[in-house]
């Protein structure tokens, strides 16, 4: 590859994060308004806001032609399930959290470099997932739950893994070794329960 075109793929790369670092940060305020909301009309209002931002943010990645399967997976994500379960219930904790942490995940796929993991479980929403590097719990090490629950989009160091479900306190479900070592590929994993 020459040179020159390294340095367009780097650009593009830069300005891939600097649309998503600006939307982060103008997404906080809307994803704070939603956890404070006094009345489901402020709630509603926050998550129109929210919604608004991040249409934007996707549609002008594709417009500039910034988008790939990772951005792809967190497009699918958003209009097949947080949006949805946002505009039907915009003040639902477990939808909250998911509206909280998406934009910070995204940055960091923007950022690039890590594992893009969509992970459900078979009984479907509503698990804990807690996981564990295979070699980490081959050796008995504990698992750390992730963020949220099922179904959740999550950036993680590559390697590869070891995922379970928790539901009321039990472990309801667990995976064999998933490997996640393409930094550009998203990988879908549905936890057996």
């Amino acid at each position: 590859m020459p040179l020159s075109a390294l340095s367009d793929v780097g650009d593009m790369y830069k300005q891939r994060f600097d649309i998503v670092l600006g939307y982060k940060a103008n997404a906080a305020s809307d994803s704070k308004a939603l956890v404070l909301a006094g009345t489901h009309a402020e709630a509603a209002t926050a998550a129109w806001e929210f919604s608004k931002k991040t249409d934007a943010t996707f549609s002008k990645l594709k417009v500039l032609g910034l988008t790939d399967k990772k951005f792809q997976a967190y497009e699918e994500y958003w209009g097949g399930l947080v949006k949805p379960e946002l505009q039907a219930n915009p003040r639902s904790i477990v939808t909250t959290t998911k509206v909280g942490l998406f934009p910070d995940e995204l940055a960091k796929a923007a950022k690039g470099g890590m594992c893009t993991l969509v992970i459900s479980a078979s009984k479907g929403e509503g698990a804990a997932v807690h996981y564990a590097k295979f070699q980490d719990a081959d050796v008995g090490r504990s698992f750390r739950q992730l963020a949220g629950t099922t179904t959740i989009i999550q950036e993680v160091e590559r390697a590869e893994y070891v995922f379970k479900c928790i539901r009321n306190g039990r472990e309801t479900g667990k995976t064999g070794i998933v490997a996640c070592l393409d930094s550009k590929t998203p990988v879908k994993v549905v936890i057996p329960e």
